[in-house]
């Protein structure tokens, strides 16, 4: 059994940390510290109790996993082991030397330009000179796509860190500059055409579409649709493992609400379920945050205020007069939440599900997998989105919390591509209503 910081054995380790009773991994990790020359190294599992089933544990992990991210944001380099298959993270490993030197093909002539040359006019450009071979997805492959990199709090972790090392098959690594391997040590060009390494292009990259509208947030729903791809172990680390790069995005004029901002609200609340790939949507076990965030549900999303080219005659049809969040640490605003409430004003609508399935045109995506056939589901309008070829509104899907008067729950979201105006026939609408979402 790997040795871990329990409440039990705290001063035992504060003493010394038996080496025959910690893992390979971390063997190998002090042993590339000390060849790197430093004196300190820090890993959660050995400095953040991990019984947290007793009040001690629990109270270090809330206070420490709060300052996670300062931690990876501070420090002088990152390792990683980024093996190939998953629970194998080992940093040393029998390697075969003469693949991890790329080919060198010498080329001695002239070649026509129409072999995709820069030709500058010329009928033949000279491309003499010495040329290295490699597989140009070795970088996807060995790093980007190890399972080690797609666990949640390891994004965090990646994106906060100014240097990565990864042991991988070759060992690579990567900056705020450049993104390199033993292989190529003076770096991948092909990676760094359109701009930074994938560990900054979350804040500094180019802008695309719908991003230039939505400005820092939609680098931030860029971020959160990445991060919900991630496996996470604990359901209830969906809002601490992303709260060092909800520090970065904080602002004094500006309030994190459960996983979105205030600021740009309205466009953060249009989210659905990827449908890119299948994943069982089924609802978390324990309450982690209100039904309007996207950290209220499992898998993937995606926010369709940045999937569908919105330009500026768009609007938001809803109009946030309140939120309040319930924060289970009261000094930390970007950590777990126990309850939230949001308050607007906009139209309110109320139809039958069965309506809906008549209606191609109304695409209808509910948050998990159970079957919504009540007899009448509310619709909110939230947003008029114009696009190139059409209109659309966006509304979310809510249905009566029955527990007070006008307070609702979302259980998922509706496009309706038909234009600016909500078809009367068969729909009911309140208008300028008065709501509340928990």
């Amino acid at each position: 059994m790997t040795l871990k910081l329990e409440s039990t054995n705290i001063e035992e380790l504060r003493k010394e940390i038996p080496v025959e009773k910690i893992s390979q991994t971390f063997r190998d990790a002090f042993t590339t510290t000390r060849q790197l020359g430093f004196r300190y190294i820090w890993a959660d599992s050995l400095c953040i109790m991990q019984d947290h089933q007793f009040q001690e544990g629990l109270q270090d992990w809330l206070t420490e996993s709060a300052r996670m991210g300062e931690n990876y944001k501070h420090a002088a380099l990152t390792i990683a082991p980024t093996p190939k298959v998953d629970k194998v993270d080992v940093f040393f490993s029998n390697r075969d030397t003469p693949q991890r030197i790329p080919l060198a093909v010498n080329i001695k002539r002239k070649a026509p330009t129409h072999m995709n040359l820069i030709s500058c006019g010329k009928t033949e450009v000279d491309v003499s000179g010495q040329y290295y071979c490699f597989s140009k997805d070795i970088w996807l492959s060995q790093v980007d796509r190890a399972p080690l990199n797609h666990r949640g709090w390891v994004y965090q972790e990646r994106l906060l860190s100014p240097r990565t090392v990864h042991f991988a098959a070759d060992v690579f690594w990567e900056c705020r500059q450049r993104i390199a391997s033993e292989m190529l040590p003076t770096g991948f060009p092909y990676l760094e055409e359109d701009g930074l390494p994938v560990n900054t292009k979350c804040w500094r990259g180019k802008t695309y579409g719908p991003s230039k509208f939505l400005g820092k947030y939609g680098k931030w729903m860029e971020f959160v649709e990445k991060f919900s791809y991630c496996h996470l172990t604990m359901d209830r680390d969906k809002l601490p493992a992303i709260a060092g790069v909800a520090a970065v995005f904080e602002s004094p004029n500006d309030q994190y609400l459960a996983g979105l901002w205030r600021g740009g609200l309205a466009s953060q609340l249009i989210w659905r379920r990827s449908e890119k790939r299948w994943t069982n949507y089924e609802p978390p076990l324990n309450y982690r945050a209100p039904s309007w965030s996207w950290a209220s549900v499992n898998g993937p999303i995606e926010f369709l205020a940045d999937t569908f080219y919105i330009d500026r005659r768009s609007r938001y049809t809803a109009a946030i007069i309140d939120c309040n969040v319930d924060l289970l640490v009261v000094n930390n605003p970007l950590g777990q939440v126990t309850g939230a409430q949001l308050c607007l004003r906009a139209d309110l609508a109320h139809i039958s599900p069965h309506r809906i399935a008549q209606n191609p045109e109304w695409m209808l995506t509910l948050d998990d997998n159970k079957e919504y056939m009540r007899v009448v589901t509310y619709y909110l309008c939230v947003f008029t989105a114009h696009v190139s070829w059409c209109n659309d509104l966006f509304l979310l899907v809510l249905e009566p919390t029955g527990a007070k008067s006008e307070e609702f729950r979302r259980i998922g979201v509706l496009m309706i591509r038909l234009g600016n105006n909500i078809p009367a026939e068969g729909f009911k609408v309140f208008p300028d209503c008065t709501i509340t979402i928990i």
